[in-house]
């Protein structure tokens, strides 16, 4: 019983060195609270990086969706104003052909009335 005592004694040798481990077990434990509360912070920002950059894909993936359907209506306004300068020109040159034909046979004044049109337009008008 007198070694166990001795052990126990806050002079002994051994007692030292426990009250070393104790501290040093206090400094881990701190030391792995700290790394556990920084890994813990460090999961959030990468869980907010991760969200921010979910949330700019969906934006992106948005935008490319609305620049493809605007692009595609660019595209059917263009054709359908094409279409419609394409049958305004049929329009013309049947009117111009008809034109031609009254001026040729049927109305012989209409050149000269096609020239008055044409100076009141320019402002010369008499």
């Amino acid at each position: 019983e007198a070694p166990k005592a001795a052990a126990a004694s806050p002079a002994s040798p051994s007692f030292g060195a426990a009250r070393e481990l104790a501290e040093q077990v206090g400094e881990l434990k701190q030391q792995l609270s700290a790394k556990t509360a920084e890994i813990a912070s460090k999961e959030v920002e990468r869980g907010e990086a991760v969200e921010k950059l979910k949330k700019a894909q969906e934006a992106l993936i948005n935008q490319e969706m609305r620049t493809k359907q605007e692009a595609a209506a660019k595209e059917a306004a263009e054709r359908e104003l094409d279409e419609k300068v394409r049958i305004m020109k049929g329009k013309i040159a049947v009117l111009e052909r008809e034109k031609a034909q009254a001026a040729g046979g049927e109305d012989a004044g209409a050149p000269a009335a096609a020239a008055e049109v044409q100076k009141l337009a320019e402002g010369e008008g008499g």
